[in-house]
């Protein structure tokens, strides 16, 4: 009886450590390469995958094949390696009461390295804001052109959940944004 009791206590709480509770854990998620963990770390200090609200990872789920809504990995800039992008947050200080800034970065693959890019400038944390693989050859659309495109390589959609969002796009050297929704 004692034996019992405690592999049922061991497995309890193996059990409890195994219960998902971000979408960097989920099943099926992007986990990130440890050299790009450690850039992070290095130029975010306490950073973490964006807080994606339930309702949003939900419609993420229903739509896409990708698990995560803070997390991504593509060939964005077409040299047919793999890109990783993350929707993170970062505390803006050590200080009672001080926010989480939100950071969409690109970690483009080059031959031994990442190069890292920061997409946007920081913004109040906010768990609306998510992130989708627009995969090359989907159709997008132009905002400022009123006109329908074809991604020309994997590219990062940045949303504000049912108000607005675009799509940062390689080309020549740099990402650009489209804006896609308001």
């Amino acid at each position: 009886m004692k034996t019992r009791f405690g592999v049922a206590t061991i497995l309890l709480f193996l059990g409890a450590g195994l219960h998902v509770d971000t979408p960097l854990e989920a099943a099926g998620a992007v986990i990130l390469p440890g050299s790009v963990r450690s850039m992070l770390d290095a130029k975010y200090p306490g950073w973490q995958p964006s807080q994606v609200g339930a309702d949003v990872q939900a419609f993420v789920r229903e739509r896409s094949s990708v698990a995560s809504a803070n997390i991504i990995k593509g060939d964005f800039d077409g040299n047919g390696r793999t890109d990783y992008a993350v929707l993170l947050e970062y505390p803006s200080g050590p200080q009672v009461g001080a926010i989480n800034w939100l950071q969409l970065v690109a970690f483009l693959a080059e031959k031994k390295s990442f190069k890292l890019i920061v997409l946007n400038d920081p913004i109040p944390s906010e768990p609306q804001f998510y992130i989708t693989l627009q995969r090359k050859g989907a159709r997008g659309y132009n905002l400022a052109t009123y006109k329908r495109f074809r991604y020309p390589h994997d590219s990062i959609g940045m949303w504000y959940f049912g108000v607005a969002g675009g799509t940062f796009i390689y080309s020549n050297g740099r990402f650009r944004h489209v804006a896609e929704s308001d």
